[in-house]
């Protein structure tokens, strides 16, 4: 008995020598615009309480030329999205936000204004190595413009091997659809040899189809989360939460269906996930296990 106590004993230590990481959650696109970011997401908190995140910040966040319209619309056509208001801090449980899409250099200077989320503790990707509790966790955003780059896999397994897991998210330019581009394809397949262990797309404003393949979680298309300006209809969006094993392995992942904020208005926890749900199971997803308010799989 004193044996098997002492084996207890050390188990129990243990376990608090290695907590349990936090989750993760991550969504597609955000720009904010002169909103308030916080009211724009507020209403997600149900989802996402315990979990730190990432989203894809559509537009720099700075001040727009001469302090104009945080949108707007150029002689060529071209759509200009500027987050006139600082506000991604730590304090919206934003881990981390990506810059690397077809708006980041709408800012006269990128650098500084990635300097600037840096300095509020929130990490702009590129590529960075973050914390999420103890967990050390690689993260890479990647703007396929239209391909990968060709150092990606090179890159991404030399930052691997400095975390504890890989998180990789492909900005995709193109129309909205359903269905993964060849392109991305390539890219989560380049992602997969280089270790990562959740991928997700971003881009085009549409949701795609979520999968298990081997350990590795994949989420297609993630669609929008907040737009605040004249420039997508796409409504049915999801959010990925995956939990993390102390030693980085994917141990359980969950998509949560949510309305997008448009036009300035707030995200929404979706009123019909199942029906969110039954779409991505007709486009080719992993079975998904309804739970109420999503579903894991």
């Amino acid at each position: 008995m004193a044996i098997v106590g002492s084996i207890v004993f050390l188990l129990l230590i243990f376990a608090c020598a290695a907590p349990q990481p936090p989750d993760l959650w991550l969504g597609g696109d955000l720009f904010y615009g002169d909103r308030d970011p916080a009211a724009l997401l507020e209403p997600l908190a149900p989802l996402v309480e315990g979990a730190r995140g990432y989203v894809n910040l559509e537009g720099p966040a700075d001040r727009s030329p001469g302090g104009g319209a945080a949108s707007w619309t150029d002689a060529d056509g071209r759509v200009h999205l500027h987050n006139t208001v600082h506000g991604i801090t730590p304090e919206l449980g934003l881990l981390a936000v990506g810059v690397a899409n077809n708006h980041r250099f709408d800012a006269a200077d990128p650098d500084a204004a990635d300097r600037a989320l840096i300095a509020d503790g929130v990490a702009a990707l590129g590529a960075s190595v973050v914390h999420l509790g103890a967990l050390r966790v690689a993260m890479v955003q990647v703007d396929l413009a239209p391909d990968l780059p060709p150092t990606f896999a090179a890159e991404a397994a030399k930052l691997r091997a400095q975390a504890d897991a890989l998180v990789v998210a492909f900005h995709v330019r193109g129309v909205a659809s359903y269905l993964p581009s060849p392109a991305l394809r390539t890219a989560v397949s380049a992602a997969e040899q280089a270790g990562a262990g959740v991928v997700v797309a971003h881009g085009t404003h549409a949701i795609g189809p979520v999968e298990r393949r081997g350990g590795m979680v994949i989420a297609w298309g993630l669609g929008n989360v907040a737009m605040a300006c004249d420039c997508t209809r796409e409504t049915d969006a999801i959010l990925l939460r995956v939990r993390f094993t102390p030693e980085g392995k994917v141990e359980h992942a969950r998509v949560l269906p949510i309305r997008a904020g448009l036009q300035g208005a707030p995200a929404q926890p979706s009123t019909d996930p199942r029906g969110i749900l039954d779409l991505l199971t007709a486009i080719g997803s992993t079975p998904v296990e309804s739970d109420g308010s999503g579903g894991s799989f």
